[in-house]
């Protein structure tokens, strides 16, 4: 039974993978502190590269073939804390006009 698992969360796995592989572009970015995510801001997310200052949180909270949506809790050396949302949206999806 449990090898039955664990090739289903395999299976499972490498189907989500192929479904999120591809060009991702931002689609919008919102936060209560927005200077953090202005450009050049410590929250400033690009796909290529994850750098954040400060304590965070950070994960997907929802998921389609065409767009993701993630949230960050942000807590820098000074003790102020920022909540972030990022929406990313894959290229040639449809849901982004080309």
């Amino acid at each position: 039974m449990v090898k039955f698992l664990l090739l289903a969360l395999a299976f499972g796995l490498a189907h989500a993978h192929s479904e999120i592989d591809g060009k991702w572009v931002t689609v919008a970015i919102a936060a209560d502190n927005v200077n953090k995510i202005e450009e050049g801001g410590s929250l400033r997310i690009y796909l290529r590269e994850l750098t954040f200052e400060g304590d965070n949180t950070f994960g997907p909270v929802y998921a389609t073939p065409e767009f993701t949506i993630f949230a960050n809790h942000n807590v820098d050396r000074t003790g102020q804390t920022t909540n972030v949302i990022y929406v990313y949206g894959k290229k040639g999806s449809g849901f982004l006009k080309q």
